[in-house]
């Protein structure tokens, strides 16, 4: 997973790879997904809701510390949104 400050970026895959980009622009909702055993693990699942429909949504599987990831993505998102 990759977060730049323009676009979040999942790859996933072994045999068949798959790139899915997301410009911070167009990211409309976060939402953090923890199960019972990804909360005792400290782990989590971070999807990034596009405002555009034909992009969709991207999400990042199985992430560490997803709260602290939360708090980088939302800066992120706060400097986007301040760039021309």
């Amino acid at each position: 997973y990759v977060l730049t400050r323009r676009r979040v970026i999942a790859v996933s895959g072994i045999v068949r790879q798959t790139a899915v980009e997301l410009p911070l622009s167009r990211v409309q909702n976060l939402v953090v997904h923890r199960r019972v055993r990804e909360r005792v693990l400290g782990l989590g699942t971070l999807v990034f809701v596009s405002a555009h429909d034909g992009l969709g949504a991207v999400g990042w599987s199985y992430v560490s510390g997803p709260g602290r990831l939360l708090a980088k993505v939302r800066e992120a998102l706060d400097h986007a949104e301040r760039e021309p």
